[in-house]
């Protein structure tokens, strides 16, 4: 066991060193910092004493915990840090309702928040004015092999449900079952609020929400202001009472890009272009788009061009009669694809069909996906134009089986069990 006088003595050490490398002008490895104390007492040795310590970059290390309770509201952050919890991800922090679990300054100097195997959960923002991060509220924010989950944001202008930031990065990890919550003003971002750029590797956002009235609330899952880049990714069974339940994005410059690569968004709803829209050109590449659904058109809409390649966008609902499951003011161009209902022109080649996919499930990796059932017309109609080496699902499922690539996110493996993807939605 270590002492309060060891531990004190590490902390000042380390401080100190950090101290002189600044004067002296050199560059060092970050300091990693372990804690023993798994409880929010403020003590030597607990994740807030630490904090509060904890010199710029730091590396906080609380693989000794398997869960950690905060009694006394949000850990506020005035320094970049990362929080590295077991390697199996699971080191929980609780934020026992009472607040967010962590915020720092959303202003300059813009520091860093990473999380790398920590479950966070149980965090709130119920400020009347203003909610924003119901679990993070923090500049810069990256999760690795990590998940948020039951955030709220709740008041008249929500942002976040779970995480609020300048620049949100996911990787491996999960945003799931929170929400923006409001009567009045705007609510954006269910899962996460991100004021700039977004980007998402092999991860999914999933059964978020945000409320308000029909056109205050934005972006179930995602509402976010800048570039967007998903690869392997899953935006799923979110909600919006306004607009875009899985992913809501506009720019107020040029110089972004919407970029979309072997990922699936499925079975969102709102009340108008449930799947997604933005105000700037989408490329999507090898992706699936299915069973969305709003009032006023089900799919995506973009205000601009839409390149298209090997993907599949089908069976998303809506009562517009004008609406199909791709909307663009501008073009839309590519080539390869499969849409099952056309109002937009398409490329002369695209499939025009019923996919026959299989109900949204975990079929290996890290994301659910939707399989291709026996007969799909998606079965070696594709192509692989950007030489990716899997499907959505990673390692152990080439991109690649059969005489060409399979249109959408999912590649079926030459071993597939012929009888479980015999039948589809």
């Amino acid at each position: 066991m270590i002492t309060s006088r060891a531990l004190r003595d590490r902390h000042l050490c380390a401080c100190l060193a950090a101290a002189l490398g600044l004067v002296a002008g050199r560059s060092h490895a970050a300091v990693t910092v372990a804690i023993d104390d798994c409880g929010d007492a403020d003590t030597v040795g607990s994740l807030r004493n630490t904090i509060a310590a904890a010199a710029n970059n730091a590396v906080i290390d609380v693989s000794a915990c398997s869960t950690i309770t905060l009694l006394q509201g949000e850990l506020f952050l005035t320094k970049s840090v990362t929080i590295q919890g077991k390697a199996n991800g699971t080191t929980t922090i609780d934020a026992n309702y009472l607040g967010r679990a962590l915020h720092g300054f959303a202003s300059a100097p813009y520091n860093s928040l990473t999380l790398s195997s920590i479950t966070l959960t149980h965090g709130r923002d119920l400020s009347p004015a203003y909610a924003h991060g119901g679990c993070i509220e923090m500049p810069y924010v990256t999760l690795l092999d990590s998940v948020a989950t039951d955030c709220i944001a709740k008041s008249d202008y929500a942002k976040g449900g779970a995480i609020k930031g300048e620049k949100v990065t996911l990787q491996n990890s999960r945003v799931e079952n929170s929400s923006a919550q409001g009567t009045t003003g705007y609510q954006r971002g269910g899962g996460i609020y991100s004021h700039s750029d977004f980007t998402c590797t092999s991860s999914s956002i999933t059964g978020n929400e945000t409320t308000g009235t029909n056109f205050s609330a934005n972006g179930g899952g995602v509402s976010t202001f800048g570039s967007v880049a998903m690869a392997s990714c899953t935006i799923a069974s979110n909600s919006s009472s306004g607009t875009s339940a899985g992913l809501f994005n506009y720019v107020f410059s040029a110089g972004h890009t919407f970029e979309i690569s072997n990922s699936t968004v499925s079975g969102n709803t709102a009340h108008r272009f449930a799947a997604m829209s933005t105000n700037q050109n989408l490329t999507m590449k090898n992706s699936t788009v299915v069973n969305n659904s709003a009032p006023l058109c089900g799919g995506v809409y973009v205000q601009g061009n839409i390149q298209l390649v090997s993907s599949i966008a089908a069976q998303n609902t809506r009562e517009d009669p004008y609406c199909g499951d791709l909307v663009a003011t501008g073009s839309i161009a590519g080539e390869f694809n499969l849409v099952s209902l056309v109002q937009t022109p398409v490329p002369v080649d695209t499939i025009v069909a019923n996919p026959l996919l299989t109900p949204l499930a975990y079929r290996g990796g890290p994301t659910p996906t939707h399989g291709l059932s026996i007969g799909s017309p998606a079965i070696d109609a594709g192509s692989n134009a950007d030489l990716l080496a899997t499907d959505q699902r990673g390692p152990g499922f080439a991109r690649e089986v059969g005489a060409h690539a399979d249109i959408g996110a999912f590649e079926r493996q030459a071993d597939d069990d012929q009888l479980f993807y015999g039948g589809f939605d």
